[in-house]
């Protein structure tokens, strides 16, 4: 059966007048409608599940079927509702026809007339077995008062005597039959059964006739003795129970309440959103274990723990949508590292490419972590790149190791030919042969790490020596030394940095001799025309154009490091 044709059914049924039959119809149909929908819901679940889905962010469809069939099920309970409460006014009608009859029956015992009060009687008993039934509160008392005038009635009637007596031993055997019928139902374990089956023997009971009056009141004394321990369980039971349905109704309260609790609480990170689902679930476990609750507060208390419940599966689902972008958008970052890095694999300047790698490292740390189902998948690959990376490094230098001891050994051969220069009678062909060895001691390779500083250091001492030899100045020696300095920074791994920070120390010098220069000339102006305030003036002066030479130098050095930058950009 299709929830179209579920609802085709109910809705000719709330087309329908009401009856007992009805309401039969309407919960069967509401089972194969609810049945209908949770093989739906699980049906999506899997296929959501299996298209890559997750859990967390499941939600069940709505058709228009199903809105149509909240608004028929509606319909059908106000029907039902206004159903009971017509039956509730209707037995309260019964209750009062009764009680009217009753009175009338009692009147009956003054009537001279036997056959007419008689006859009388008959009627008002037909009357009363066509009338419906009365509010359950009022029917025990309303058929003891019934069975108590009319026992009165015909213990009162001395016609028919005979007739009478027939009737009277016929009654006795039907009521010695309910009392056996009750008596057995003491052995009933279904408690319900037996308040329905000895409510049903109770109204047979009332129904039954007058019997001989010398055995009615032990007849009487033993039907309601059984009546009496049967309505003693079925209290004792529905007691136990109504206990049980309160201590069933608090502990649900206290799940509503701690679901409560959970949705009051701020959650901003993935491993807090599943703990709380975590929790969720073993709450939604826990009510399932819990019994019913009374039909007054069952209903109530479900739709408070369904709906504490669709509020928290709706934050979270919402706040795994806005997580799902922030991952993506983090997978994409590790992405283009990884891409950076593995360009990287391809360049041969090792120190520069190493800065490089170690600050990729840096940033894929500061990215965060992407989902659990990428973040794996994509570390194993950097890591990968990174391993490769470093022992591909390691590979080289130690590769390198062998030639820069060779190297080593070319750069003291040159700095012991600087030693053992000796000068010809052509100063200018001299300085050629110097400083084409300095430049082929630049053009030599790297030397390990630990001769770096003493081979430098023995280099320019050898060359300082060669070029005094020439009878070059100070200051033609010194500009030669810083050329050869510049070409030796120019043959480094990172030349383009070097000289940056060359000329950064000699702006910092510059700097520091205007600051002197400025001083000495602010001194200036304070001598006076004495003999002693000349000496002094000439002294200060003679500072300042030492210092004017020494910034004249440094300015020259300037302009060659830019130079040579310009160059090399």
């Amino acid at each position: 059966m299709t929830i179209q044709e579920i609802n085709q059914a109910l809705g000719e049924l709330v087309k329908s007048e009401w009856s007992s039959e009805l309401r039969k119809k309407g919960r069967e149909l509401l089972d194969a409608y609810q049945d209908i929908s949770v093989k739906k819901q699980k049906d999506e679940r899997e296929a959501f599940l299996e298209n890559g889905g997750t859990p967390e962010v499941f939600r069940p469809s709505r058709t228009e079927d199903d809105n149509n069939f909240d608004q028929l099920w509606a319909t059908f309970s106000r029907m039902q509702s206004e159903a009971d409460e017509k039956l509730r006014r209707a037995q309260r009608d019964n209750f009062e026809t009764k009680k009217a009859i009753i009175e009338e029956i009692g009147k009956l015992k003054t009537e001279e007339n036997i056959k007419k009060s008689y006859e009388r009687f008959e009627l008002l008993q037909e009357k009363w077995n066509s009338i419906g039934a009365v509010p359950s509160a009022q029917l025990k008392d309303l058929q003891s008062e019934y069975s108590r005038v009319r026992d009165e009635f015909f213990y009162t009637m001395h016609i028919y005597r005979e007739l009478l007596e027939n009737d009277l031993r016929k009654n006795l055997q039907v009521k010695q039959d309910i009392i056996k019928k009750m008596k057995d139902l003491m052995n009933l374990d279904d408690i319900r059964e037996m308040e329905k089956m000895a409510r049903k023997y109770t109204n047979e009971w009332n129904e039954v006739g007058p019997t001989f009056h010398n055995l009615w009141e032990g007849v009487r004394d033993e039907f309601w003795k059984v009546h009496h321990e049967i309505y003693d369980k079925v209290k004792h039971f529905f007691h136990s129970q109504k206990e049980v349905q309160a201590e069933n109704l608090k502990q649900k309260e206290l799940l509503v309440a701690a679901l409560k609790e959970i949705n009051e609480r701020e959650r901003d990170s993935e491993k807090k959103w599943n703990k709380a689902t975590q929790k969720v679930i073993e709450l939604q476990k826990e009510w399932k274990t819990i019994g019913f609750a009374g039909k007054q507060e069952n209903e109530r208390i479900w739709n408070d723990f369904r709906e504490q419940g669709d509020i928290f599966f709706g934050a979270k689902s919402k706040y795994f949508l806005s997580l799902k972008e922030v991952h993506d958008k983090r997978k994409e970052a590790k992405q283009r590292i990884i891409e950076k890095t593995s360009a990287i694999m391809e360049a041969a300047d090792f120190h520069k490419n190493t800065r490089d790698i170690v600050q990729l490292q840096n940033d894929w740390k500061k990215v965060g972590t992407t989902h659990h189902r990428d973040e794996q998948r994509l570390w194993k690959r950097f890591r990968e790149l990174c391993n490769a990376y470093f022992e591909k490094k390691k590979e080289h230098f130690k590769k390198l190791e062998g030639e820069q001891d060779n190297n080593l050994n070319l750069k003291e051969e040159v700095i012991e030919q600087l030693r053992n220069f000796k000068p010809t009678e052509d100063p200018s062909a001299d300085k050629t042969t110097i400083d084409g060895l300095a430049a082929k001691f630049n053009e030599i390779g790297f030397v390990p790490i630990k001769s770096k500083q003493k081979i430098s250091q023995d280099f320019h001492n050898a060359l300082r020596n060669a070029y005094k030899t020439l009878g070059l100045t100070k200051k033609k020696t010194e500009e030669a030394l810083f050329e050869l300095k510049v070409e030796e920074i120019k043959n480094t791994q990172e030349p383009t940095e070097a000289l940056r920070k060359e000329l950064a120390a000699i702006n910092e010098k510059i700097k520091s001799i205007n600051h002197t220069i400025l001083q000495y000339e602010n001194n200036m102006g304070f001598f006076g025309h004495g003999k002693g305030a000349q000496a002094l003036k000439a002294e200060v002066e003679k500072k300042l154009n030492r210092e004017r030479e020494i910034k004249e130098n440094l300015e020259k050095k300037t302009r060659i490091l830019k130079s040579t930058l310009n160059k090399l950009k």
